[in-house]
């Protein structure tokens, strides 16, 4: 269970996109199903540095205010915010790497420019 943490007044921050990032906010991301064998588009919302609360990294990269409750971050790369036929999932870096280098590999173009 993550560690939930309670701010009296998170206002508005800013946190930066990280340097190596392998995608950016607003990017499009040709997600492969497994199920049905289809390619269907995933945007990137927000990417969370290091030790930087998801719930920051989502709000300030999209301009709105930072929530007052958040989960402790624990991880130690960045975390890349998918949104996917209207859910959020969290991917780390190496993952999102090995599927460009996988698309890369078979020709494929795995990203559209925003």
């Amino acid at each position: 269970m993550p560690n939930i943490l309670l701010v009296t007044n998170a206002g508005h921050g800013e946190t930066m996109v990280p340097s190596g990032a392998l995608l950016k906010p607003g990017d499009i991301l040709n997600i492969h199903n497994s199920e049905d064998d289809s390619q269907r588009p995933a945007k990137c919302v927000a990417i969370a540095p290091a030790g930087v609360p998801v719930e920051y990294a989502i709000a300030d990269q999209t301009g709105t205010a930072r929530p007052l409750m958040i989960t402790k971050p624990r991880h130690r790369e960045p975390l890349y915010v998918l949104e996917w036929e209207g859910r959020q999932f969290l991917v780390t870096h190496a993952k999102i790497r090995k599927g460009l280098q996988r698309a890369e590999s078979a020709g494929l173009n795995a990203t559209e420019p925003s």
